[in-house]
């Protein structure tokens, strides 16, 4: 019995300080992560981190056990989701899951007898690969698998590398102060003081970077980057943010109903029959489309829903429906173009109200919804006090102030509109209080009997344009960029320079169906080395 009370005890200290050891450990790990976001993120087109912490958890399998460092790994991802955000959580908790597994089995086959070095790469490329997903499954977007997984394994190689001779550093006195627990744990609590105290010096004023994601508006990806110390006032940024793209994408749909209030479907549906009471916002965007078809000589024209309604149904069932695709009939699109006159849109701001004249016809305002939500949501924002950040609603991107992290102007990528090659980006815009708004043929397409087929349709000939593959415009603001970067699509190129000049602060890049790169005059100022 006395030999049994004494193995309980033995037993029982030993949980005891492994899981103190756990905790001290978790400590090194939250510190380390501290130290990281003070440092410069990694120089990639996809948002990724260094991965120090994985030191903590490396330290743990080696010395205490697998339970210990998945508690390491839970509560590193606790600590993201408390201070960055569900979206920083989510993906800490996921990458750092898939890499514990990944250097578990890898511990496992090698009976632990695994190179630290490939340890520690094998770790950090399933610590981003993991991270990459989330990010890949959110935002749904299109990328190269070949340059991804090379990034990928580039950047493993270089923080694998960094976090191995961390903990190759550490690893002899680490041995000997296990063996001396006290020590060790007056170690463990001078290091992650010291790490804290050195990522909280005065020489680091930077408010901490922020970001917030929203997948469910305007049928895009909206992401909003920040930088504020203040966990509660992001917060209320991002709530306001998805307050207002939920507002406004109800108010500009021309497919969905509202049960809260008119909205443009409404008014298509009323069309030729009475006029539609619309809120002031609604009632701007449209007076915004009668100026553009003006000022653009009709290439952006938001009458033009009778057209545009036909190549959206033929591409919504090709795509669908792949074997069975279709393009309009000449004959369709020519009775259509009868119905797109923008005189027959009447705005009565006294009543508040929009008719369409001819029972035909409809607005389409995909050209200019996103850039004015923008716009509207950028003002909320300063007005609640938000200074430097950055605003993305699916390629309408506006940044305000500068990078508090670099400290400079914020940098856009131009993305590559071919998606088959490796470069993601060719082209790296460097703004402040700007938009950078892009314009492309590779979006919301189809193919159909092997020619593609895209959604930015010319009013001239009533077919997709066939002169560019993307257009990005630098502008003041959102809705003038998105006007311009579709009448810009359809300008031909010894007409650039002509066209961009004839507005006031407005520049410029244009990538031709022939891959040929063309750039207004003064888009220089606003070009970096991507």
């Amino acid at each position: 019995m006395l030999e049994s009370n004494s193995n309980s005890k033995k037993t029982s200290r030993t949980k005891t300080r492994e899981l103190v050891l756990s905790a001290l450990f978790l400590a090194m790990a939250l510190a380390l992560s501290i130290f990281e976001s003070v440092l410069p993120p990694p120089p990639t087109p996809i948002p990724l981190r260094y991965g120090l912490a994985n030191v903590a958890v490396m330290a743990a399998l080696l010395y205490l056990s697998y339970s210990s460092a998945a508690f390491i790994t839970v509560g590193k991802s606790l600590f993201a989701l408390s201070t960055r955000g569900l979206l920083a959580g989510f993906t800490s908790f996921s990458g750092s899951i898939i890499s514990l597994l990944a250097m578990i089995v890898l511990l496992k086959i090698s009976k632990n007898k695994v190179p630290l070095l490939i340890l520690s790469v094998t770790g950090a490329l399933f610590h981003n690969l993991g991270q990459f997903l989330i990010f890949l499954l959110i935002s749904s977007v299109t990328v190269s698998w070949t340059f991804i997984i090379a990034l990928l394994l580039l950047l493993a190689l270089a923080t694998g590398t960094i976090s191995s001779l961390i903990l190759k550093a550490i690893q002899r006195p680490l041995e000997s102060w296990l063996k001396h627990s006290a020590r060790f744990i007056l170690a463990l609590l001078i290091i992650p003081l010291s790490l804290l105290s050195l990522s909280c010096s005065p020489k680091d004023t930077a408010p901490q970077r922020q970001e917030a994601l929203k997948t469910e508006y305007f049928d895009t990806v909206s992401r909003l980057i920040a930088y504020t110390d203040d966990q509660k006032k992001f917060d209320e940024w991002s709530d306001l943010m998805e307050q207002r793209l939920s507002e406004l994408d109800r108010k500009f749909s021309i497919f969905d109903d509202s049960d809260s209030f008119n909205n443009l479907k409404d008014l298509n549906e009323q069309a030729g029959v009475a006029a539609v009471e619309l809120d002031e916002e609604c009632l701007n965007l449209l007076a915004l489309g009668i100026e553009a078809e003006e000022q653009t000589n009709g290439k952006m024209n938001i009458m033009l829903g009778a057209v545009t309604g036909l190549w959206h149904e033929a591409r919504q069932f090709s795509l669908a429906n792949p074997e069975e695709s279709w393009i309009p009939s000449e004959e369709d699109l020519q009775e259509a173009a009868k119905h797109c006159d923008i005189n027959d849109l009447v705005l009565d701001y006294t009543a508040g109200t929009a008719y369409i004249k001819d029972p035909a016809a409809s607005v389409d305002v995909g050209a200019i919804a996103k850039g004015h939500a923008l716009d509207l949501i950028v003002a909320d924002l300063k007005n609640a006090g938000a200074e430097n950040f950055l605003l993305d609603l699916g390629g309408n991107i506006y940044g305000s102030g500068i990078n508090m992290q670099s400290n400079e102007k914020w940098k856009i990528g131009v993305r590559n509109p071919n998606k088959e090659e490796e470069e993601a980006v060719i082209e790296v815009l460097s703004v402040q209080d700007m938009t950078v708004t892009t314009s492309g043929s590779y979006e919301r397409s189809y193919t159909h009997e092997g020619k593609e087929y895209h959604h930015l349709i010319d009013p001239a000939t009533l077919h997709p344009g066939t002169i560019y593959k993307s257009v990005s415009v630098i502008s003041p603001d959102g809705s003038w960029g998105d006007i311009l970067s579709t009448a810009f699509f359809l300008t031909e190129v010894d007409s650039i320079d002509a066209e961009v000049s004839r507005f006031e602060n407005v520049e410029a890049l244009f990538i031709t169906v022939d891959d040929e790169r063309v750039e207004s005059e003064g888009l220089g100022v606003y070009l970096i080395e991507p």
